[in-house]
């Protein structure tokens, strides 16, 4: 017995152009990455009564990243898919699937373990073109500690950032609205659609004053500047909830910096906090507390930072008995922003070009300056067959031809990775770093076998 799920997301995609791939009905999958499409395509549409599944296995240790890059599918109606593609990210046939149709986005995501399941089914009517979904090995233990996060990437929790263990219950991650339409967003604030996660702390089940800490990875400011962290919150409603951000010490002594308790303004907010440098490295710490009732979500998105003090701040109320420092919250107004072609979305400051394979391989980059326009997002950065994709998704190729031992290969990626972060900031670098890493093992493994 198996549970689907049925997800329809309202965000409909230009495909005019059909990616390259080959389709089939199932059948088990190995290997580093690769493209998986329904029987027929891309010359036919498919048949009806099928069911197939593609069992897809990567090495133990590793997950699975993947991401639809076409849809054409018989549409839902009533809310109902009656053909559709389901994803048993766990790889078990007996759990929870999540289920699409029509020419919904599959968004990024990834599995529970090293192996994926992906079933596709279509009844007697209606038939489309099919489906092609793009996938990655992926090395959890590999992807560096990151501080920016906006929840978007493969995983979700950014690399580094962690659930408190002291804590009552832990943030949630999610796309889409929460459970309680009294609090809580309806979409991202990174993409402004249900594409996009967050995290937000779901009240429903907790007591008064139960709390929830997500705790960013350590990072070491320098000691003769300030730096200025800024993050995008929802804190909507009449629960008297509280969220707080808190400076944590190399000695684990915490310091209130910020606070901001439930209102009636809903939407995204931007917070800011100046932070002083110093020598040892400090973490930092985003403290929900719940309110009287369960109308207390509060939501967490969008989190930088950067060189710089911070503007000037508007003084927010701190809690009592602590030493503060000036925060900021000032009132913003989002701008109306164009409608994006496929899944770019509108930047106010987004890099120069859009980034394909080829220019990737050949190590051509878009400068460091930025302007306002339609992009692909920090992590989708590949703009490959009218798609926004993670860069590990490129077709698989080799670094320079002189890197052909271990530890040059090594040194070689450490270099690059340094001089990504330096030249497009970390949230790109590590969608880069991710596809240096699929090709290292290649070479490894292509040197090992005296190809």
């Amino acid at each position: 017995m198996f549970v689907i799920l049925t997800i329809c997301i309202g965000l409909v995609v230009a495909q005019e152009t059909k990616p390259a791939a080959v389709g089939s009905c199932g059948g088990t999958i190995t290997g580093r990455n690769g493209r998986i499409a329904s029987p027929g395509y891309p010359d036919i549409q498919y048949k009806s009564g099928l069911k197939c599944q593609y069992v897809i296995e990567v090495d133990p240790g590793y997950v699975i990243a993947y991401s639809s890059m076409y849809m054409d599918i018989e549409p839902p109606f009533a809310g109902s898919c009656f053909d559709w593609v389901s994803i048993y990210r766990d790889g078990d046939l007996s759990g929870k699937a999540d289920s699409y149709c029509g020419d919904v986005i599959i968004p990024q995501d990834t599995s529970t373990g090293s192996r994926l399941i992906v079933e596709f089914r279509s009844d007697a009517s209606l038939s489309g073109d099919g489906f092609v979904l793009a996938w990655a090995a992926l090395d959890v233990k590999s992807m560096p500690e990151i501080f920016d996060c906006n929840f978007d990437g493969p995983l979700g929790l950014c690399p580094g950032w962690t659930q408190a263990q002291e804590d009552m219950f832990d943030w949630n991650i999610k796309r889409g609205k929460t459970i309680d339409s009294f609090t809580g967003p309806d979409e991202d604030h990174s993409t402004g659609s249900h594409l996009g996660r967050y995290a937000y702390m779901e009240a429903e089940k907790q007591q008064q004053n139960d709390a929830a800490i997500l705790v960013s990875p350590p990072t070491t400011l320098n000691y003769v500047s300030k730096y200025c962290m800024r993050f995008w919150y929802q804190n909507y409603g009449t629960s008297n909830a509280i969220l707080y951000v808190v400076l944590i010490q190399s000695d684990g002594k915490g310091r209130y910096l910020f606070s901001s308790r439930q209102g009636p303004r809903r939407g995204w907010r931007e917070g800011q906090v100046t932070l002083e440098g110093g020598r040892e490295p400090v973490r930092i710490a985003f403290e929900a507390r719940r309110g009287v009732t369960s109308h207390s979500d509060v939501a967490l998105d969008d989190i930088t930072l950067r060189p710089g003090a911070c503007p000037v701040p508007r003084t927010t109320t701190m809690p009592p008995t602590t030493t503060t420092i000036s925060t900021t919250v000032p009132t913003t107004t989002q701008p109306v922003r164009p409608t994006c072609e496929s899944n770019k979305v509108y930047q106010d400051c987004a890099p120069l070009c859009d980034i394909t394979c080829d220019q990737y391989k050949n190590g051509v980059t878009c400068g460091n300056g930025c302007i306002s326009r339609c992009a692909c997002p920090p992590h989708l950065p590949l703009w490959l067959e009218n798609r926004c994709l993670p860069l590990l998704f490129c077709p698989t190729t080799a670094p320079p031809t002189t890197t052909t031992t271990r530890e040059p290969a090594a040194q070689w990626i450490a270099r690059q990775y340094a001089q990504l972060v330096s030249s497009r900031g970390a949230e790109e670098a590590l969608s880069l770093y991710l596809q240096l890493v699929a090709l290292y093992n290649a070479l490894v493994e292509s040197h090992q076998s005296g190809q």
